[in-house]
């Protein structure tokens, strides 16, 4: 039972952190995310071994020991629990928001088509909830491990978690293609401050392994503690040094316009759905009616830009509506 209050209450601590840090008033949504990524992967964390923290403290206040082999046990429950949980709710939230939708677009007369599509579109795919996840999966996997590799439930954790990757790897792809392309947003820094905290789990295996290997190594809380924040920043400091030594550069070229709208079929007007409802209501001498990329749909693209034959005042006429602004009509948002 507590390890099913466990795995619903990291559902809770997520949703509650969200709630939070969409009330801070952050100018960007991607630092809510990382600030919510970052404090819900410790809190999950903190979370998941409470119990048996508290279960050795009064183990030794009563003269009593924890074994290892029911901390293995215990948190081979809590990962089994977390993954029913999560993947639950990953799944049935969606079924559950598509079909009330479905039967209250059908129940109704009176719901235009602008009124119902909005309810009816797939929602994004988060991607910041996936990386809590995962994070805390390695971390009660690399606790197992570190704890008594040669238990069964250790053996069993290794290989369902890594079932598991692949068959969330698969179903992930394939429901980001199918479903939540058009709307799935995210950012580099998520990316990177996941990279970051994808060191913890690897740090706990490291301190573990250093205590079972035939070395004297303190005892202490403290040091236990230290040596594991030591590891994580060495780690941090060599993905740092990956990150920029990595970062592409972008080389200016006398490449024209009109080739490289030959070679792609996305660009930034037909992926900014203003400038595509812009060139469809007031088209320009010089700009052809522009139409949203849709992915699969490259094709309906025809020659954009690229059978054009002045290319200088094409640059010229881009350039000019971007920096052009949107008109506003008194109260009116602008248009």
């Amino acid at each position: 039972v507590s390890c099913w209050a466990v795995a619903l209450s990291n559902r809770a601590i997520i949703a509650l952190f969200r709630a939070a840090v969409a009330g801070a008033g952050f100018l960007q949504r991607v630092n809510e995310e990382v600030v919510c990524l970052c404090c819900s992967a410790f809190a999950l964390s903190l979370n998941c071994v409470a119990h048996i923290v508290v279960g050795c403290l009064v183990a030794e206040a009563e003269d009593t020991v924890v074994t290892i082999s029911l901390t293995v046990k215990n948190l081979f429950h809590t990962l089994c629990a977390h993954l029913v949980v999560s993947e639950g709710e990953r799944i049935g939230v969606p079924l559950w928001t598509y079909w009330t939708a479905h039967f209250a677009v059908r129940q109704t007369k009176y719901m235009s088509v602008r009124e119902s599509e909005p309810t009816m579109v797939a929602e994004e795919m988060d991607l910041m909830v996936r990386y809590v996840d995962l994070w805390l999966l390695c971390g009660l996997v690399s606790a197992l491990v570190g704890l008594d590799p040669t238990s069964l439930y250790t053996v069993t954790a290794v290989v369902l978690a890594l079932c598991y990757g692949i068959s969330i790897y698969l179903l992930d792809k394939l429901r980001f293609l199918r479903q939540v392309a058009q709307v799935h947003k995210t950012s580099s820094k998520l990316d990177v401050a996941h990279n970051y905290l994808s060191f913890g789990p690897p740090s706990v295996l490291f301190v573990a392994v250093l205590y079972r290997a035939p070395v004297k190594v303190p005892d202490s809380p403290g040091m236990i503690i230290l040596m594991a924040l030591a590891h994580w920043l060495i780690c941090c400091i060599f993905v740092r040094g990956i990150q920029q030594c990595t970062v592409p550069a972008r080389e200016l070229t006398d490449v024209p316009y009109i080739e490289v709208a030959s070679l792609q079929a996305y660009n930034y007007f037909n992926t900014n759905p203003v400038h595509v409802l812009r060139t469809l209501h007031f088209p320009s001498i010089v700009v052809p009616p522009i139409y949203p990329l849709a992915p699969g749909k490259e094709y309906l693209q025809g020659g954009q830009f690229s059978d054009y034959d002045d290319p200088h005042r094409l640059r010229e006429t881009l350039m000019l509506l971007i920096r052009s602004p949107l008109k506003s009509t008194g109260n009116q948002p602008p248009r």
